[in-house]
């Protein structure tokens, strides 16, 4: 809840305790990012920024290492100030944060290289390719028909309760959510989608 913390600042002219959105972007958006034993640090770190943990209390059994590990620690509010303003001014010690990177490593793969469904696709294109046979085809086609005359007798009501629980997504948006990974990254400018069932859509590489 952001209660507390907007009682703890309301006499704060310069803060704001704003409970908006996906943590991601307020981490990219920022120019360090300061956390109390938050795993948010891995990821702020992972996207490249100053990391400060200000730890005035410690418990050695409830606080999580790594994001300790990779922060720039401090325990009182003169030496958060202090690091933070070098940190601004970009007088932090590299050698540090070269050690973190090794650190890291020990706890997440593939940080660097090809995105995760870049190297996703590369092992599915590399299985072996699978034919069935009529008959299998036929009795696969005839298991989706069973579960769909299940899934009609069990009445209205489910149905409408996994209607509210997945509301259907349009095309469009799916489309929109494609144009916007097309133009960030720059890629996928040929990716043509497909509505195959409700919520469930083919999205190809027309091109090929």
């Amino acid at each position: 809840s952001a209660f507390p913390w907007r009682q703890a600042t309301a006499h704060l002219n310069n803060c704001h305790v704003i409970y908006e959105g996906e943590v991601t972007p307020w981490i990219l958006g920022s120019q360090a990012v300061l956390h109390h034993s938050c795993t948010t640090a891995v990821e702020s770190f992972v996207l490249d920024k100053s990391v400060l943990c200000y730890r005035p209390l410690r418990d050695e059994a409830l606080d999580p290492p790594l994001p300790i590990q990779l922060s720039l620690e401090v325990a009182s509010v003169q030496e958060l100030k202090d690091t933070l303003a070098a940190v601004l001014k970009e007088e932090t010690d590299l050698k540090a944060r070269t050690a973190q990177s090794e650190l890291l490593k020990h706890h997440l793969a593939a940080a660097e290289g090809p995105l995760a469904c870049d190297r996703i696709a590369r092992i599915f294109k590399a299985l072996p390719p699978q034919t069935a046979s009529l008959g299998e085809r036929l009795a696969g086609r005839m298991r989706i028909v069973r579960k769909q005359i299940k899934r009609q007798m069990k009445g209205k009501y489910k149905q409408r309760m996994f209607a509210d629980l997945y509301p259907p997504t349009p095309v469009a948006y799916v489309e929109a959510q494609m144009r916007s990974f097309s133009r960030l990254l720059n890629r996928f400018h040929s990716v043509a989608v497909t509505e195959l069932e409700t919520n469930l859509y083919r999205i190809q590489d027309v091109e090929r």
